[in-house]
């Protein structure tokens, strides 16, 4: 467990799109083609990292494996890249993740 004091920064790094519905879009595509040729096309989304500094001077990167083909609308990374600098950076802001139903509403409007 590391203490949210000992993070000096987080940030996303994920493949984005401008248009919010690329990756649907995309999606129906492939599942289209792969339902005519009978075989599954093997197109995944690119992968995707959490990267995290301490304020020791080491850093960790964790990798994950996104939903979104074709990117995330770029407005949605940008939103949640500054909620992770917040979380960070203002402690108060924290009391947020207590609150999962008020936190999404504020991302959901701040990215839209």
């Amino acid at each position: 467990m590391v203490d949210w004091d000992d993070i000096s920064s987080m940030r996303l790094d994920v493949a984005t799109t401008r248009f919010k519905l690329k990756g649907y879009i995309y999606e129906a595509a492939l599942l289209g083609a792969s339902l005519l040729i009978g075989d599954s096309i093997g197109a995944d989304a690119d992968d995707g990292k959490l990267v995290v500094e301490y304020r020791n001077g080491s850093s960790r990167v964790f990798a994950f494996n996104p939903h979104q083909v074709g990117g995330y609308p770029k407005r949605s990374v940008e939103v949640a890249d500054s909620m992770l600098r917040r979380f960070t950076s203002e402690p108060g802001f924290r009391n947020l993740l207590n609150h999962p139903t008020e936190l999404v509403r504020i991302s959901r409007g701040a990215a839209w």
